[in-house]
């Protein structure tokens, strides 16, 4: 590198710190008090080390902190007792609850008639572990078994009943959230969670939950960036809850657990990730781990509708697949980013790309994502679904199977009428508008549910779900269902418990959960 661009690489390296530190003051409404310890002891750490000037430092920080003023609309959150409705913003660790803002322990907690925030609107996970926290159900929504979302992980399965996340299957890593390493084959609570919890996102060894205060709390491996202490301090797997980054979690209106890194959007409109970096999918430009939030940039203007962190198949351990992100903004325009070998970002090339770039070629706007290990799938506005990349199973529907597909295509029959997709480890569903699932890909564990084990490299419907299907939920090689009656039912591997019907016993068509 010539001295010149040495030159500008320090100076840009020296404004890291301070610049990183603002934005997450911002995040935190301006108090340092309101982080984590962890994160102010990194911070404290990130300054010493590039011996920053005290006086350069508070400048910019500054300086920062005045221009996300407005962002954030810090000015005009709410201080304790003061009275509010259910729409306002208090301020950070306040909640508005009975009509007043005030801390949940002092304040009587007042649910409103019984309907929990959903996902997507419909009280489940958006088909790949991202949750919606931002909309409320409608009176009626909320089936009879209180089951409000469901997510399949690679080897186990969560789900939230009645507020309460309850979770089954492989526990290896503590990602069943009960205190103990012990597999079950059953669904069990989630520890110290109490009735709090809107949605749950599960993927590899490593579960998270949104709560009804717009937190998020994670448990599991840690290899994905523990996000309460990643970096400094310990680093091992938990049994128990932990919260994000404490100080600004209360932002966070959708978040999605990928298997090595994470994303949320704020109540802004804005999206930050963290966690491995390798290949650009946190999308700050940066090519090296954050284990604090970074700013995803090159959004644009419209605010994120919904996000989706990749998924691989591998648990607690590294590697690429999965290691993409994309988004979906409110004016229906897509944009991915992180590792592309496959062309699994859709923008007509295999380069890597540490910033958000659009997809071509959609015959639609997109209404929501689902990233799978190495590829990507969409529904569109029009009810069609179309994915890209690595097809290689068959799980791009399409009958072929390509290793690269650098553009979007239709999965064979589902150019209209699908509400929903989810996309698994080399095999996805979707919902259709009349409640039927159809399964495309591998299918050696039966998880296309259709009473076989061969793979089908084109959409076959799922045995004994023809309608009444809310959402759909894939995960390593299983596959789960939330049904407008409330039954929860289940298909595919079931080596650790993880269809939670109380056996191992691999299941070929789908069996009710036994809760």
């Amino acid at each position: 590198m010539s001295g010149r661009g040495n030159f500008y690489s320090n100076i840009f390296y020296s404004l890291a710190p301070p610049l990183k530190l603002a934005e997450i003051l911002c995040l935190s409404g301006g108090e340092v008090s309101k982080l984590s310890i962890f994160t102010q002891k990194a911070l404290a750490e990130e300054i010493e080390m590039k011996m920053l000037s005290v006086v350069v430092f508070l400048f910019l920080a500054q300086f920062a902190l005045a221009s996300c003023e407005e962002r954030m609309d810090i000015t005009r959150l709410k201080p304790e007792g003061e009275a509010c409705q259910v729409d306002d913003e208090c301020q950070t660790g306040l909640w508005c609850v009975n009509e007043v803002c005030g801390e949940r322990n002092d304040i009587e907690w007042n649910q409103s008639d019984g309907d929990d925030a959903e996902t997507d609107g419909d009280g489940a996970v958006d088909g790949d572990g991202a949750v919606d926290g931002d909309e409320e159900a409608t009176d009626g929504d909320v089936p009879d078994s209180g089951i409000t979302s469901i997510s399949a992980g690679d080897s186990h399965t969560c789900a939230v009943v009645d507020g309460i996340a309850k979770c089954w299957g492989s526990n290896a890593n503590g990602q069943l959230g009960d205190g103990t390493m012990a597999n079950r084959a059953a669904p069990g609570d989630v520890i110290e969670l109490s009735h709090s919890v809107k949605a749950v996102s599960s993927d590899g060894g490593t579960t998270g939950a949104l709560l009804m205060s717009g937190v998020v709390k994670w448990w599991g491996a840690y290899s994905q960036g523990n996000p309460a202490d990643p970096m400094y301090g310990e680093r091992k797997d938990s049994s128990v809850p932990l919260e994000v980054i404490g100080g600004f979690g209360e932002l966070i209106t959708t978040f999605s657990m990928g298997s090595h890194h994470y994303c949320s959007v704020l109540r802004d409109g804005s999206a930050m990730c963290w966690g491995f970096n390798d290949f650009g999918q946190i999308g700050n430009g940066a090519y090296t781990a954050f284990w604090v939030p970074a700013k995803v940039s090159d959004l644009g203007d419209d605010e994120v509708k919904s996000i989706s962190a990749g998924k691989s198949v591998v648990g607690a351990r590294y590697d690429m697949k999965g290691a993409h992100t994309c988004a979906v903004l409110e004016n229906g325009e897509m944009k991915c980013w992180g590792w592309n070998q496959y062309g699994q970002l859709g923008d007509g090339t295999t380069e890597p790309r540490g910033t958000p770039v659009p997809v071509v070629g959609l015959a639609g706007k997109a209404s929501s994502v689902s990233v799978g290990p190495n590829y990507t799938c969409a529904v569109l506005d029009t009810g069609g679904c179309q994915c890209w990349g690595n097809g290689y199973q068959g799980q791009l529907g399409d009958g072929s199977e390509t290793l690269m597909q650098l553009t979007p295509v239709y999965p064979e029959g589902l150019t209209e009428g699908v509400a929903a997709v989810s996309a698994g480890d080399r095999f996805a569903c979707a919902v259709l508008g009349d409640g039927g699932v159809k399964c495309w890909g591998a299918n050696e564990s039966g998880q296309l549910g259709n009473d076989t084990t061969e793979s089908s490299l084109v959409p076959v419907d799922v045995v004994g779900l023809s309608s009444g299907v809310k959402v759909v939920s894939v995960g390593g090689a299983h596959a789960c269902a939330l049904l407008e009656n409330g039954v929860m039912k289940c298909w595919g591997a079931n080596n650790y418990g993880q269809l939670g019907d109380g056996t191992q016993e691999e299941r070929h068509t789908p069996v009710d959960v036994v809760f």
